[in-house]
């Protein structure tokens, strides 16, 4: 029994948690953009799974809650779309492993081709991967779901540009973009990378895997470049790209890396928390940072 001493809040968690178990379970196909209440037969972005967001979000919460077997089925069509991921790398980047599209269906389909200049795709769908596995240590949930991970890293093994000991990310859009050209190590596919190489760090010494491809792992993590920042406002902030722009006020995904990328915690240096408090201050509608952090 969870209870916040907050009518509206507590209704919220448990309403939230209800419509959740609602529409996905073990061996159930996980809930899509819109749930399984899709009302139409033209619903927009195809009713699809959105993999820059919107398939990944409504678990994050399953774990603090302890809810973690409402997301046993959510690595099922990750599985099924190696295959089409694997074409893409191919085809479009002429790397190995899997890059995926914005919009997949489940059993291996594919709504849209579309990438939006956005490579980071298949990485988001790990972050559900590492909250699950590491609330759970579930090592038959984990063997299964390493595959992709691992397949995703060897994009990234690939794609990363290194320079004057620093491995960067070059062309890739943070948010859905007409052209990528000139984006350079943004905030968001930062996060998302140095996720990535901890985590799978971390997974195949619990499964007692891949031994010998941990020191191209490890040598990524520690040379990835800082996150980007800049004076704003005469605060220290965080910064959408190393090269390109600097600041958005309409979306959230400069803050991602935070949570529920993990790459800050409380455990951070002053100054990196410091930054983090100042970009959700300034972040426009955002309530006060200090609650968070």
């Amino acid at each position: 029994m969870v209870e916040t001493g907050d009518e509206i809040l507590d209704s919220y968690y448990y309403s939230s948690l209800y419509w959740l178990g609602c529409c996905t379970g073990e061996g159930k196909v996980p809930p899509a953009l819109y749930g399984c209440w899709t009302t139409s037969d033209l619903a927009n972005w195809s009713g699809a799974y959105t993999l820059n967001y919107n398939y990944q979000s409504p678990f994050f919460y399953l774990y603090t809650s302890n809810r973690q077997e409402l997301i046993s089925s959510y690595i099922d069509l990750l599985l099924d779309i190696i295959p089409i991921g694997e074409m893409y790398e191919k085809e479009k980047f002429g790397r190995n492993g899997i890059c995926l599209p914005v919009e997949i269906g489940p059993f291996g389909t594919v709504c849209s081709g579309l990438f939006h200049h956005q490579k980071t795709n298949a990485a988001y769908c790990c972050v559900n991967i590492f909250m699950h596995f590491f609330s759970t240590y579930d090592l038959e949930w984990g063997r299964r779901a390493y595959p992709f991970v691992k397949k995703t890293a060897a994009f990234w093994e690939e794609d990363l540009v290194y320079e004057n000991g620093i491995y960067n990310v070059v062309n890739d859009a943070a948010h859905e973009e007409v052209v990528s050209e000139g984006e350079r190590n943004n905030i968001h596919a930062l996060g998302l990378v140095k996720m990535l190489f901890d985590g799978i760090l971390k997974m195949s010494r619990e499964l007692e895997t891949d031994k010998e491809l941990r020191a191209k792992w490890q040598d990524i993590a520690e040379h990835l470049p800082a996150f980007p920042h800049y004076v704003r406002n005469g605060q220290k902030v965080f910064k959408y790209n190393e090269d390109s722009y600097a600041w958005r006020e309409a979306n959230g995904t400069r803050v991602k890396f935070i949570y529920p990328f993990g790459c800050v915690g409380l455990d951070a240096d002053t100054e990196t928390l410091e930054m983090a408090r100042n970009t959700l201050e300034q972040k426009e509608n955002f309530f006060p940072a200090q609650r968070l952090l």
